[in-house]
């Protein structure tokens, strides 16, 4: 009878303890839904998928004093700076880095950033 009762005790805590890992695990890979200010009015469901694109690209660039500034997504922080003019980029480019222009690889940012530097 004690054993039954140890055994019983024993599943009672893997159940516990494996509904909060999937219960941890499962909230830290859901996209969270967060809104991100811009110069421009962007929709709600413009600012879901910037902020999904913060979240799964590492790298984004924008303009700052009219040259692009490449920026580490993870950490919100300058990754580089480049002497590219904002001015000199086709206007679609130039709209796209209003809200910015995301790249999954740091390969894909340095074919973007070699593509438009002179």
């Amino acid at each position: 009878m004690k054993r039954q009762v140890s055994v019983s005790i024993f599943l009672a805590i893997l159940v516990i303890a494996l509904a909060w890992l999937y219960i941890k695990f499962n909230n830290e890979t859901r996209p969270k839904e967060t809104t991100i200010s811009t110069e421009n009015d962007v929709t709600k469901e413009e600012a879901v998928t910037i902020s999904q694109e913060y979240i799964t690209c590492p790298y984004y660039i924008k303009e700052a004093d009219g040259r692009l500034i490449v920026y580490e997504s993870k950490h919100q922080s300058i990754f580089m700076e480049t002497s590219i003019e904002t001015m000199t980029l086709p206007e679609e480019i130039q709209e796209k880095l209003e809200t910015g222009i995301f790249f999954q690889t740091e390969g894909e940012l340095y074919d973007f950033l070699e593509s438009y530097s002179s």
